[in-house]
């Protein structure tokens, strides 16, 4: 469901944000990167669901908006495990400039695509921490291969999602 409506709030957002609101986008940005690296994980926190909510409230849907809001706070447990590991990655950092390039660009396509990637990257990360009986261990090892002799409820769950993934990217415009 985030891949779907996440990415849309991120395009709309592109369309009606204004360059004041941009700037307040890049201020949150940089306030997370200085909570990494401070290493302080619940302003981390705290400052990046402020990043993505503001961003979505730049849309201008107050209702779509809601809906994600509820998302989190549902989902919202599961970037504990981000931490330390992904987090110290810096993908995230990386993920919020292209977030800001393409919203001060102003190019929907580019913003919705940065955040599905966004969002896509730390769920498969986390996916690398789920046991056969689809339970979630942080820090542990990467599992050796999502494929065996023997498929197994993982992945068959890996499997449903990458499909999901294929059907729900968006595409580009490589046509011209």
């Amino acid at each position: 469901i985030r891949l779907r409506l996440e990415p849309l709030a991120a395009e709309h957002a592109a369309h009606n944000a204004t360059d004041r609101q941009l700037v307040a986008l890049r201020k949150i940005s940089q306030e997370i990167s200085a909570a990494r690296d401070r290493g302080d994980q619940k302003f981390d926190m705290q400052k990046m669901y402020e990043f993505y909510i503001t961003l979505y409230s730049f849309s201008g849907f107050s209702y779509l908006q809601r809906i994600i809001e509820n998302i989190w706070t549902k989902t919202g447990p599961y970037l504990n495990l981000l931490f330390p590991d992904y987090i110290h990655s810096r993908r995230g950092d990386s993920a919020r400039d292209r977030i800001l390039s393409a919203m001060e660009n102003r190019d929907p396509q580019a913003a919705g695509i940065a955040v599905h990637d966004d969002i896509e990257s730390a769920m498969f990360y986390l996916m690398t921490h789920v046991d056969e009986e689809g339970l979630i261990h942080p820090r542990r090892t990467k599992l050796k291969s999502f494929t065996g002799k023997q498929p197994n409820q993982r992945d068959s769950l890996i499997g449903s999602i990458i499909a999901f993934r294929d059907k729900t990217k968006p595409e580009t415009d490589d046509e011209s």
